[in-house]
């Protein structure tokens, strides 16, 4: 499923690895000069860290995107200061930023399904006297004042992989009767000193060079320079500190069980029970994020979520959860990260998760509340597959939701169409998916609107540069599992008609699952990074009545099988009757492809792409001119 901005947002429960700092959007348009920081931790796990950071503005567009720089921060947790900032002319003189030059914010308030902030604070500081080839600098104390998790210690800092950095310094400076675990890459550890019960741990890199990203690439942080330290001893651990924060919201209290009787009234059956509840919550609880302090991490209670009918990912599963328990179904909470680019947790033990879902032990089966109606009971997004989990009860080490197959990624397309010869076309687009596959057709029904069919037909056809009108139907099995999208369209321009020419066979409407997906990600001679491949399997079928003195000159028909690429091609004519057959099918144990893979993958893809270009000719005779 390929989930739009707003349900992606949704599903924030922690920016993934999240940097600690904040750096420029535009990449290339400025360079790193110094970053540093030091943090000092308290006996209680609490800390300190003073950050400075200097870069150079190279261009003109880093004029705006970093002329300003924003410290963000939870009031309720942290206190912040700032120590200097400053403009450093190319001359050498030093324009220092005044007080009018830091502005403060207090409170984020978000429409649609941002998270709102209402403790967040947010100091902008504005350079002043800015000219490209300028360099700003700014230096500042954070104070963290209560622990998101009791008695634990994480920090990371990322350094962003589309900008050269020249010096970094991290320090950081702990009693020694705490236990620091690391992970670190591109950072070089400087012997550490002990002295006065404290231990002192330092790192440093130099001259860290641009790292080009490629396209799909997933699990990009295990080769981006970064250090990461936590005093999380391992995953359990932070399964249970999560737990100790949300379990008392789960409270199955006489209002929840009202609910639960009322949802499943006259089912007795648990799976029943389990889908009816699900498809109560994903229909009657909108996401709503409101965080103050730690509450990024701590849910509300299930009661207070069923009275006000909103609540963030973490809320969906309290309630979900407590729901369920009501008709004595046992679940549990699961942490993951649902986007695709997180196929690999830190060595570090890390609060690296943007979403919690739900486990059913009774039926193997995760849940998404979140995502909506348009994904059914059973089914996870395929942003939410083949990713490592931590199940918070009962914790039972690191596990992975379900790879999704190419039988759970299926479509297929049917186009029958007419052809005049006058160059008019009378068409039928009939695409079915299954499993995964069938959520995008259920989003695009959704984004239409039941009383606007007619009208985005007509601005699909616009798009396209064809003329006509038309009509697009949707229907979903009785089970679920699939969904069948109908384009009836009549074209009054599909082709110039003349003594000869081309008969397209591409789709009027891609749907969930296209070829031409897979161009962009093995358009490159190699590749370093790993890559996002899932598996799927595609149907695609044309069948065209063409006037009957038109002539056609057909390709030959492949059979391909190479590494994991099935495909084959068949091109017959009957009659007036023109029929081809493309089927494509990817089988892979994993949604992840190494870079050793790339180079089969890329030879498979290119004897592909041959046969999808070959031509439907056709010569019209006098008669039909």
């Amino acid at each position: 499923m390929k989930l739009n901005d707003a349900m992606k947002k949704a599903m924030f429960l922690l920016i993934w690895l999240a940097a600690s700092f904040t750096y420029a959007q535009d990449t290339g348009h400025v360079r790193f000069l110094k970053f540093q920081a030091d943090y000092r931790v308290n006996a209680d796990a609490t800390y300190t860290v003073v950050r400075e950071t200097a870069y150079r503005l190279l261009t003109e567009s880093a004029l705006v995107s970093s002329g300003k720089m924003p410290i963000s921060y939870s009031s309720k947790l942290e206190d912040v200061e700032i120590l200097e900032a400053y403009t450093l002319k190319k001359d050498g003189r030093r324009v220092d930023v005044g007080a009018a030059g830091i502005q403060t914010q207090q409170g984020r308030l978000a429409s649609g399904n941002g998270i709102s902030r209402i403790d967040q604070h947010t100091l902008m500081i504005t350079f002043p006297q800015l000219e490209v080839g300028d360099s700003v600098a700014y230096k500042y104390r954070l104070t963290q004042k209560e622990s998101v998790f009791p008695d634990q210690f994480h920090a990371a800092s990322v350094f962003a992989r589309g900008f050269a950095w020249d010096a970094i310094d991290v320090s950081i400076d702990m009693p020694t009767s705490i236990t620091l675990q690391i992970e670190s890459e591109q950072m070089h550890a400087l012997p550490v000193v002990e002295q006065n019960g404290r231990r002192v741990h330092r790192w440093h890199a130099r001259n860290l060079p641009i790292i080009q990203n490629e396209p799909a690439s997933v699990d990009m942080f295990l080769s981006t320079p970064r250090l990461i330290a936590s005093t999380f001893k391992d995953w359990r651990q932070f399964a249970a500190a999560y737990e100790a924060r949300a379990r008392s919201k789960t409270v199955v209290t006489p209002v929840i069980v009202q609910m639960a009787d009322q949802i499943t009234q006259n089912v007795a059956e648990p799976w029943t029970q389990a889908r009816l509840i699900y498809e109560w919550v994903t229909k009657n609880v909108r996401y709503v994020a409101t965080w103050i302090g730690a509450e990024g991490w701590v849910p509300h209670d299930a009661e207070s979520i069923l009275s006000n009918r909103y609540g963030d990912c973490k809320d969906h599963v309290v309630l979900l959860n407590a729901l369920l328990a009501a008709k004595g179904i046992t679940s549990s909470t699961v942490l993951i990260n649902s986007d695709r680019s997180s196929y690999t947790l830190p060595s570090v033990v890390y609060p690296a998760f943007n979403h919690v879902i739900t486990y059913l032990p009774a039926f193997d089966l995760y849940l998404d509340s979140t995502a909506g109606s348009i994904v059914p009971f059973g089914v996870l997004p395929l942003s939410n597959a083949d990713k490592p989990v931590i199940h918070t009860t009962p914790y039972d080490g690191v596990r992975r939701t379900p790879m999704v197959t190419s039988p759970h990624f299926f479509a297929s397309r049917v186009t029958k169409m007419v052809l005049t010869e006058n160059g008019s076309a009378s068409a039928e687009l009939a695409i079915t998916a299954n499993g995964v596959a069938a959520i995008e057709l259920r989003e695009l029904q959704r984004s239409i609107g039941r009383k606007k069919e007619a009208e985005w037909v007509r601005e699909f056809l616009d798009g396209k540069n064809l003329e006509g009108e038309g009509t697009i139907s949707f229907e979903e099995s009785n089970d679920g599992a699939s969904m069948t999208m109908r384009l009836n369209v009549s074209i009054s321009n599909f082709l110039a008609i003349s003594d000869n020419g081309t008969i397209p066979l591409s789709p009027l409407l891609v749907g969930p699952i296209a070829f031409d997906t897979l161009r962009a990600v093995y358009k490159r001679p190699s590749r370093l990074l790993p890559y996002w491949c899932p598996a799927w399997t595609l149907d695609d079928r044309y069948e065209i009545h063409v006037p009957k003195n038109m002539k056609l000159i057909l390709p030959k028909g492949r059979s391909i099988k190479e590494s994991e690429f099935s495909y084959s091609s068949h091109y017959a004519i009957d009659g007036n009757k023109l029929t081809a057959v493309r089927r494509m099918s990817i089988d892979r144990p994993t949604l992840v492809c190494q870079p050793g893979e790339y180079p089969a993958g890329k030879s498979a893809i290119l004897r592909i792409e041959r046969d999808l270009r070959a031509q439907i000719i056709y010569q019209a005779t006098e008669q039909t001119q």
